[in-house]
């Protein structure tokens, strides 16, 4: 969820690799984004819209 309230499209460019899984010293994708861009991801727990399917039939051929 976005809470930046930050207007507007932005475009950047950041230079991130996917590291072989032997390299124990990755930088992760959040770490990255911090050092290159100053965005620091954050978790939160936010209520969210939840939509329930709790039966289905088949429809009749008619």
């Amino acid at each position: 969820m976005d809470k930046t309230e930050l207007k507007g499209l932005f475009q950047f460019k950041l230079d991130w690799t996917n590291f072989p899984q032997n390299v124990s010293d990755k930088p992760g994708i959040f770490q990255t984004l911090e050092e290159q861009l100053g965005l620091r991801m954050e978790a939160r727990k936010l209520p969210i819209e939840t939509l329930v399917i709790d039966h289905l039939e088949k429809s009749s051929a008619n």
